[in-house]
């Protein structure tokens, strides 16, 4: 991170039309089989709330150098089941997915359900889905099992043992889920999840897309660590917690930027640093 290259365009929306190449945001990127980058990201010109569905996705095989044109996943036929549920509108959590260490592509997936059977108007609040692929993007499928009730934006991290963690955006505390998955002999998966509960420990004033990272450390002997960012007050004071009892007790490390700060993404590198 000491050199960046010039911007890079991953996907331009055309700026007009209806269909999902009207424009493109929210992107969230990932690391896959082989080194292969998957970014994706909502399409089109409807907002949340309002109807939004389309969900793109370009890939890069030269560590995002070039990208290919975005593919609609909904309109091509990649999303398998995503009428299954009633699902009125859905997107993918800006920042990073999570490739699993068995393989499987995941996000978590904010969305919207109709309440009646007529679909008619009647909309839920927001609850979270995993949105996953076992095919390394051939196809998609958008789980049954609610990750979490009344949810938003989250983060979706693995610990060393396989266990999923939901880190869900709220305001006040910060919602989590601990959960386990099968796999089926479909391409499908069979996800567990626990109780969702919330941590004081974490909380925001005003809500935004925070960051959590599972902090392995088999080499140096140490002790895992999972990472979280917050910020406080009205999206400022950007700070850096720590967890070494699986996300129960939270520890303050660090103010990392004081002043205005939003959305934020973490990673750790070859060398350690994160």
């Amino acid at each position: 991170g000491r050199r960046w290259s010039e911007p890079v365009v991953v996907a331009k929306g055309q700026g007009s039309g209806n269909d999902a190449k009207c424009g493109y945001g929210d992107p969230s990127l990932t690391v896959g089989k082989d080194g292969r980058l998957y970014c994706l990201f909502a399409a089109g010109n409807t907002g949340y709330f309002y109807g939004l569905n389309r969900i793109c996705m370009s890939t890069s095989d030269d560590n995002g150098q070039t990208w290919s044109e975005p593919v609609a996943l909904k309109e091509t036929g990649r999303i398998k089941d995503h009428t299954q549920y009633g699902l009125f509108d859905y997107f993918v959590t800006s920042g990073k997915g999570l490739y699993t260490n068995d393989g499987v592509l995941m996000y978590l997936l904010p969305g919207q359900c109709y309440t009646d059977e007529k679909q008619t108007g009647h909309i839920s609040n927001s609850n979270d889905y995993v949105f996953y692929s076992t095919d390394d993007g051939e196809t998609w499928h958008i789980s049954r099992e609610v990750v979490f009730t009344g949810g938003d934006e989250a983060k979706l991290e693995q610990t060393d043992d396989g266990r999923l963690i939901a880190s869900v955006r709220r305001a006040g505390a910060r919602g989590f889920n601990f959960g386990t998955y099968t796999k089926n002999t479909d391409g499908t998966l069979t996800f567990k999840w626990g109780t969702q509960s919330t941590n004081s420990q974490l909380s925001q004033q005003s809500a935004n897309n925070q960051d959590i990272i599972y902090y392995a450390r088999p080499k140096d002997g140490g002790q895992d660590v999972i990472l979280h960012t917050m910020t406080t007050g009205a999206h400022k004071n950007l700070k850096l917690y720590k967890s070494t009892d699986q996300g129960k007790k939270w520890e303050e490390v660090m103010q990392v930027q004081a002043g205005g700060s939003r959305y934020v993404v973490m990673t750790v590198l070859e060398n350690g640093r994160s």
